[in-house]
Formats: C-alpha cells, structure tokens, sequence
C-alpha cells in the first residue's frame, strides 16, 4: 500500500473521529467516499453516522438505525444511542473456524447493549459442514434415490446446526428476548446464510442448482429445529442477493414456502448508501448492466405476496462512527451499519408474514 494511500486512510479516520463528536446523519442516495471501492471484504459508503433513505419523492423513509456486531468489533456502546441508533444484532457463534463455539465477545456486547437500553437479538451464522460444500460431484443428473440420499444428508447438518444454536444459547445463559422494533414485536433472531461452494470453479450450471435445492433444506430443517424448541422465535433470514440468486432460488416446492415465509435483513452496499431495491431508477447501472442484473435478484428475494419483506437493510460495511481501536494499515475501525424499516404483520396463506409498512418500488 502505498505511503498516500494510508495519509488518506489516515486522514478519513482523523476526520470520521471529530465527526464522531457530534456524529452527523446523512441521507442516500448521496456522494459518499468509497475509494477504495473495498477495505478486504467490506465494502460500501465510508461514513461517520447513521445514513437515512430518501423516497423517491424527496422525503425520509421511515425507519430505524443499528448495528452489527461480532467478536471482529470494538465499539463504544453509548456512541450507538448518541449517534440515534436503536437496535445492534449480535453474531453468537464464532464466524472463521469453530462455529459451535461461543462469539468471544457475544456476552459483553449483550451486556453493554442492555446498559445502554439498546434494542438486541442475536444472529447464528449458519455453517455447512467442509465437505457438503464441494459441488462438483452434482454436474451431471442425479437419480431420485440418489438426491433424496443428499437432502437427507443436508437436512442432518442442518439439525445438527440446530442443536449447536441451542447448546450455545445454554452456554451463554441468555433468553431470547421479546423486542418492540420499528413497529414489529417478536422473539427475533437471524439466521446468517453465505456460504458459498468450495468448488465452485469446477462446477457446472447444474451443480449449483443441485447446492441451492440441499442448501434451502438444511437452512429449513435448522429453522424447523430451533422453533421447535422455542416456538416462538421469529427467524430473520441474514444473506446476499448474489447467495440468493445462485442457489437459494432453486429450493423445492416442499422447501421453497419455509424461505418465502421468513423476513429478511438483506446485505447491498451500492456506494451512494440507497435502497436495497432500485427497480425504478435504472441510471445507476449506466456502464456497469450488471448492478441491474443484481437489481433484479434484491427483487426476487425481497417481493413476496405480502409485500416487501426486506425489512432490514445493511448499507455499508464501512461505519466509522461507534467503532473505536487503531487504524489497521491505514484502514480506520469500522462496523456494518443497518436500517430497520417500520414494519407490519400481515396474514397469508404460508402463513404470517412481516413486511414493510412502505415499499415505494412497487
């Protein structure tokens, strides 16, 4: 990297920390710094605070600000409230090795979230075992045994999942609470669905139809096992719009009613920090088709009988307000930063379904 590179990187921290003072709110779509368009993996508008979302029509979505947290943060718990955020969602199980293992940080981020009255709930992020994660096996046709063998394979990890879910809930000593959230009240929790194939250049077409038919089985029979311990969980289906249009789309019609029944907190980070959805404003993709490509899969996800069930939106990955720590090789402490949407219950025949209150790309 280079030496102005990180005067730059520097310079954006040293500039995030002042604004931290008064912690500004902004609203998208915008100009927002991005460069570079990545830090590693996080991506999206470098910002200093909360960022709301304009209607089309000019005027603020209504809706509330957050956080999301994991052992990767360290962050000022009071900054969350004095920068007008209101709910932070709390990763419970470790991400990069060992997944049935407690987050090293979920209990004092529970902690210092309920001294500051913050809104919490937790996320599980959802991990396939190593091998049923190498796809190249399903490029050609699988007979009727052959893919009924699998689904039983995949449903097994998924309860397993299930189990370690609940192990690490008991080792946490930590009761799912009722959250009041923009509008909705519920025993919420997400379900961080990501994974992608091991192999995935060696696979066909075919195969990853195949993964998403296995993937939305085991993700249904965790979501199966989990309520039947506690019925009255709201699951929250976490992942990307990419994740959702390779795979999760290809789940059976025995499968496919348990996904579309879930709300779901949806990761798009464009660089101007705006809707998830954009259908209506195609200018955006001037020279880049494949935002609109993308477009369209926020689309199919999100649009369901009920209306959109995109309730919650993380924006960026980049917030350099809350954060706190050393710059990294020029790279400023950052968290991701999510919107919740005012919501509302409505009936349908798979059953209750949550949905925003306001969904002006219809």
């Amino acid at each position: 990297m280079s030496i102005s590179r990180i005067i730059i990187f520097v310079g954006l921290y040293l500039i995030a920390s002042v604004a931290n003072a008064t912690c500004p709110r902004f609203a998208a779509p915008s100009q927002f710094a991005d460069t570079p368009p990545s830090w590693g993996n996080d991506s999206g508008p470098i910002v200093a605070g909360f960022v709301d979302s304009k209607r089309p029509a000019g005027n603020l979505f209504d809706l509330i600000h957050g956080v999301d947290l994991d052992s990767y943060n360290a962050v000022d718990y009071s900054k969350i409230i004095d920068c007008g955020g209101k709910f932070a969602i709390v990763r419970i199980n470790q991400h990069a090795n060992d997944h049935d293992s407690l987050d090293e940080l979920f209990s004092a981020n529970m902690a210092g979230l309920a001294k500051q009255q913050t809104s919490a709930f937790p996320y599980y992020f959802f991990a396939l075992p190593k091998e049923l994660r190498k796809i190249a096996k399903f490029n050609g046709n699988l007979s009727d045994s052959d893919e009924a063998q699998f689904r039983k394979i995949y449903e097994s990890a998924g309860v397993q999942a299930a189990q370690s879910f609940l192990n690490l809930l008991k080792t946490a000593k930590y009761t799912v609470p009722t959250n009041e959230i923009s509008g909705l009240k519920g025993m919420f929790v997400a379900v961080d669905v990501e994974q992608t194939p091991l192999d995935a250049a060696q696979a066909n077409q075919n195969a990853a139809k195949y993964y998403g038919t296995f993937y939305s089985v085991a993700v249904c029979s965790w979501i199966k096992a989990v309520t039947v311990g506690l019925p009255q969980l709201v699951p929250v289906l976490y992942t990307f719009p990419a994740v959702y249009g390779d795979y999760l789309r290809y789940a059976k019609p025995d499968v496919n009613p348990c996904l579309q029944g879930l709300p779901v907190w949806v990761a798009r980070t464009y660089g101007n920090g705006w809707e998830a959805i954009r259908e209506t404003d195609p200018s955006h993709c001037t020279g880049t088709p494949s935002l609109c490509a993308t477009d369209k899969l926020v689309q199919q996800l999100c649009e369901i009988q009920g209306g959109n069930r995109c309730i919650i939106h993380q924006y960026t990955h980049r917030g350099t307000a809350i954060a706190i720590g050393k710059p990294s090789k020029g790279i400023p402490p950052h968290i991701d930063l999510d919107r919740f949407y005012t919501s509302k219950t409505v009936a349908a025949p798979a059953g209750t379904q949550y949905v925003r209150i306001e969904d002006a790309f219809k």
